[in-house]
């Protein structure tokens, strides 16, 4: 790299649920601001950062700052008010511009050491940054040890797997090491033996021998005395590195404390929790610095330190015995607590482990829970979800039973949005977790003085999440069961709580009130009543509190208000009323972006599509489609819901296959509720595609209707037997459409298209879904126009007369939409006019 600029981004074993740990800390040096004092220097150093790179700074620094934890005067600069996915689309955006031009002059080599400790954000990050290097004057050097698990595609990068160095880079490196041009070959011989050519065990067995005066210059040659077989050199990295920390008297004990901090140290931190004066802290470090174990990263006003390399650092680690290790994690935590409160408050898991480093589980389990709220509350659902599995290992060391399976509970209760979120609600481990509630607070109502009112939120919680479960994964009856047995008891509760004025609780079994109406409402329009849907989503709505409900809310994986706009946005329109639905989706949406939160996000996201899809405006379901995938596929963390929006895009532009992958998988995994509505429009997709090819191959049109016949055919029973009766009308009726255009799989293909029809229509007319009923009477009328042969006259007026009828109910209706066009209304006046001036 001569003649470059290098920079170098660490990623440490304390920091791997610390997103962007490695990238941001690098900038943080590189800008200027790890050596601030206070947050003014620091936004400061942040916007001539920003400035030099050519950022728009007034947009980017709110971002930035957030970031790096640093408090800045919000009257200059934009006020964030993006969604955390759009603000970490944002961020990568900038990070990726930024590393790319670092030196725009000169090439730029950016290191990226030790990968097997990445974590889940820097990692998609990394993703984004290999599909974008080429252009660009930049060589990214990563390493990693061999057991880290490659998770980017093979054309983007060339892998060189490392060897143990032969003889003669074993000889190269002991020269280097001590400085020499000649070294004997009987010297070079005996520390390849000892070490297998490790490259770091090679530097350390050279510098032990020259130390112990087993390796001696003569007449400028290095070589071994005589008795080198008699003398006690360690066979392990460990033990000598050991051995080298114990010829250092008081450093060793510096190095340790050291060790204990990570890899990496603050000099601060180090000095404050050393019992030793700055004298000697700094004269351990000098001694520590010229043996060559660590490096001084930065000097002045934030200093901090790196041991050379991780298993120097381990050595000293693992040197320390337990009752010392346990006392120094002591010791740590309580300076921390004392001395370092934006640590504290910024990075709780750090002394949170240095607390079950000393065998106090209790407080690391508690700051570790503070974690995972942080987490939780940015959408850093893969970090909550190892935070939390590093939370329950630290739960299991509490030997006080009670108080170890409340807070496995109170765990538990807090991560299940997040399993949700990224696994989806047949995963198993969402399973595990409910079972595990469940057990918990039977144990806890067991043990004498524990109120039953005390579990009632994780009860609450626990109820809501199996209620998710069962609706999901289509256990219709289940669902509605335990969703109408919940709210009843909540509203029992809800009146008990407010008449004893217990406001708090009251607070608590309206919010779950609120994400539960609006769930059992889906699943009440799922088995096929959207009025009675509405009532429930809009008794919801009516409990709703913009200033109040927004952060509780969050504790169920949904807003309140966002989940009542986009669950009752498709009722309204299949029974009429696609234009409410429309504007409903659109405040769904920015509304779900106001208050910045993630899964309401993505569900308005998906209802948005679904709206505008079943209105025919396939431009504007492939733009926001796209849009949203700029937010999550491909990456870490991306929500399983986005397979919803997945399906109905690749539908839209005409790969209905990548649709049917999915529809497939999601069925597979258990979870095959909603699949009529997806399996609809991957089935129009490929009759489109046929239609299309009609115009050039026969046989190639003839294969892609064959294909929605053969997938509809597949999944009808499924949708059937899972009794999604809201999905029966259009399931139906695509069904007909599917026969229409490859009659080839029906004995009598008239009779059954007339079947699945007059299905189709029956079980609109029964839901009252007019739109539904509106699309089977306008195919039904089309084909007795188009095909007057195949019907009776009576046959044609009895369709002509349903028309009719259904038309004059929908202009009466005081909430039906008649006089804003859409396109089954246009069509249908079409078909109507036809017919009308047939009959003439």
């Amino acid at each position: 790299a001569q003649g470059a600029l290098v920079r170098e981004c660490r990623c440490l074993p304390e920091h791997q649920n610390n997103a962007l740990f490695p990238f941001l800390t690098m900038l943080q040096h590189h800008w200027g601001i790890a050596s601030t004092r206070t947050d003014e220097e620091a936004q400061e150093k942040l916007a001539v950062g920003l400035k030099a790179a050519g950022e728009e700074v007034s947009t980017l620094l709110p971002l930035f700052a957030s970031w790096l934890n640093i408090k800045f005067q919000e009257q200059h600069y934009t006020q964030l008010t993006q969604t955390p996915e759009e603000q970490k689309a944002l961020l990568f955006g900038a990070l990726q511009r930024i590393l790319s031009t670092l030196d725009a002059n000169n090439p730029f080599l950016l290191v990226l050491e030790d990968l097997h400790w990445l974590d889940p954000t820097s990692t998609e990050f990394v993703t984004q940054l290999l599909a974008q290097l080429k252009g660009h004057r930049l060589l990214l050097l990563m390493t990693t040890r061999p057991n880290f698990t490659n998770p980017w595609a093979g054309d983007l990068y060339e892998q060189i797997n490392l060897e143990t160095l032969p003889e003669e880079a074993v000889g190269f490196l002991v020269r280097a090491t001590l400085s020499a041009d000649s070294v004997e070959d009987q010297a070079i011989a005996y520390i390849l033996d000892r070490t297998d050519g490790i490259p770091l065990f090679v530097e350390e067995m050279t510098s032990m021998l020259k130390e112990s005066k087993y390796l001696i210059e003569e007449r400028e040659v290095y070589k071994l005395v005589d008795n080198i077989e008699d003398q006690s050199v360690p066979s392990t990295l460990a033990d000598l590195l050991n051995a080298r920390l114990d010829r250092m008297a008081s450093a060793k004990e510096t190095a340790q404390l050291a060790a204990a901090i990570g890899r990496e140290f603050d000099y601060e931190l180090l000095l404050k929790a050393s019992q030793k004066n700055e004298d000697k802290v700094l004269a351990d470090l000098d001694q520590l610095t010229k043996a060559d174990l660590v490096y001084r990263q930065k000097s002045g006003q934030g200093a901090n330190y790196i041991f050379r390399h991780a298993l120097i650092r381990d050595a000293a680690y693992d040197g320390m015995v337990t009752a010392h290790r346990q006392s120094i994690h002591e010791n740590l935590g309580k300076t921390i607590e004392t001395h370092f409160p934006e640590m504290l408050e910024n990075t709780p898991m750090e002394p949170a482990r240095h607390y079950a480093g000393a065998n106090n589980h209790e407080k690391a389990v508690q700051l570790g829970t503070s974690a995972l709220d942080k987490q939780i509350n940015i959408s850093g659902n893969l970090e909550a979800i190892g935070i939390t599995n590093q939370v329950r290992n630290w739960i299991e060391c509490i030997p006080d039973e009670v108080v170890s399976t409340e807070k496995k509970l109170i765990v538990n209760t807090k991560v299940m949005p997040a399993v949700m979120t990224i696994n989806g609600y047949g995963d198993n481990s969402l399973e595990k977790l409910v079972e595990e509630n469940e057990q918990y607070m039977k144990q806890l109502k067991k043990q004498k003085g524990f109120e039953e009112s005390e579990l009632e939120d994780h009860s609450l919680k626990t109820q809501w999440t199996k209620f998710q479960k069962e609706h999901w994964t289509s256990n219709g009856a289940e669902a509605e069961k335990i969703g109408t047995e919940s709210l009843a008891q909540a509203i029992q509760a809800y009146q008990e709580a407010s008449e004893k004025k217990e406001y708090q609780r009251a607070e608590r079994l309206k919010v779950f009130m609120m994400a539960l109406r609006n769930m059992l409402g889906q699943r009440v329009w799922f088995n096929g009543s959207p009025e009675g849907a509405i009532q429930l989503h809009e008794g919801a709505y009516r409990l709703y509190d913009d200033g109040k409900d927004v952060e509780p809310m969050r504790a169920y994986g949904v807003d309140g208000k966002v989940q009542y706009y986009v669950m009752a946005s498709v009722p309204y329109m299949t029974m009429g009323m696609p234009h409410k639905a429309m504007r409903m989706v659109n405040d769904a949406l920015a509304y779900a972006k106001k208050i910045d939160h993630a899964p309401s996000t993505t569900f308005a996201y998906i209802h948005w599509i679904l709206v505008y899809y079943k209105m025919g405006d396939l431009e504007a379901v492939i733009n926001k489609s796209e849009e949203y995938f700029q937010l999550w596929v491909g990456k870490p963390g991306e929500p399983f819901a986005t397979n919803f929006i997945k399906m109905l895009y690749y539908s839209a532009i005409g790969q209905p296959e990548e649709s049917t992958r999915i529809i497939d998988m999601m069925v597979d995994s258990g979870q095959p509720s909603a699949i009529s509505w997806y399996m609809h429009y991957a089935c129009c997709s490929y009759m489109e595609l046929g239609k299309t090819a009609l115009e050039s191959s026969n046989l190639l049109a003839q294969k892609h209707f064959k294909t929605a016949y053969d997938l509809i055919k597949k999944y009808l029973d499924k949708v059937v037997e899972i009794k999604e009766y809201a999905g029966f009308p259009f399931i139906f009726l695509t069904m007909a459409r599917t026969i229409h255009f490859y009659p080839d799989g029906e004995d009598n293909p008239v009779e059954s298209i007339s079947y699945f029809l007059n299905q189709a229509i029956s079980y609109a007319s029964e839901h009252k879904t007019r739109l539904y009923q509106l699309e089977a009477l306008n195919f039904y009328l089309w084909r007795v126009l188009e095909y007057p042969e195949q019907y009776t006259n009576q046959e044609v007026a009895e369709v002509i007369d349903r028309m009719e009828q259904l038309i004059h109910e929908m202009k009466e209706h005081p909430e039906v939409e008649t006089d804003i066009p859409y396109p089954q209304w246009e069509k249908a006046m079409a078909l109507i006019k036809r017919a009308y001036y047939k009959a003439a």
